[in-house]
C-alpha cells in the first residue's frame, strides 16, 4: 500500500511517517500542504491512501477536505482519511458530511490524531 500524508506539524507527520513504515505500509510521500503534494503528483506515481489533516495552510480551516475532493478529481478511487485534532461535535459533523460529498468510489473516513 502506498500513502501520501499532508499534515503541517512536522513532529507528527514525521511520527507517522515512521510508525506507517515500520508496518510495513509505504509512505510514498509526505508534504506539510496540499500545493506541495499537487506539486509533486505526476512524480510520485500511483497512491493508494491519501491521510491528511483537516487544517491546512494558507487558512487552517477545512483545507484537507478540499484536498481530498482534488485527489478524487485527479485519481479516481483514491483512499482519503482526513485528521484532525479537533473533537468539537460540530467540527466532527462537519468533517463527516464533508467527506460525503468527496464523490469517487474510495473509502473515507475521519479520525481523531
Amino acid at each position: 500500500m502506498r500513502v501520501a500524508l499532508v499534515d503541517d506539524n512536522e513532529l507528527w507527520r514525521g511520527s507517522l511517517v515512521t510508525a506507517l513504515n515500520s508496518r510495513g505500509i509505504e509512505v510514498a510521500v509526505d508534504a506539510a500542504d496540499g500545493d506541495e503534494l499537487l506539486h509533486g503528483l505526476d512524480r510520485i506515481g500511483h497512491i493508494d491512501v491519501a491521510v491528511l489533516d483537516l487544517r491546512l495552510p494558507p487558512t487552517w480551516s477545512d483545507e484537507g477536505i478540499g484536498l481530498g475532493r482534488t485527489l478524487r478529481e485527479r485519481l479516481g478511487d483514491i483512499g482519503i482519511i482526513v485528521l484532525s485534532g479537533y473533537e468539537q461535535d460540530v467540527q466532527l459533523h462537519y468533517a463527516t458530511r464533508a467527506l460525503g460529498d468527496l464523490g469517487g468510489s474510495g473509502g473515507m473516513g475521519y479520525l481523531f490524531k
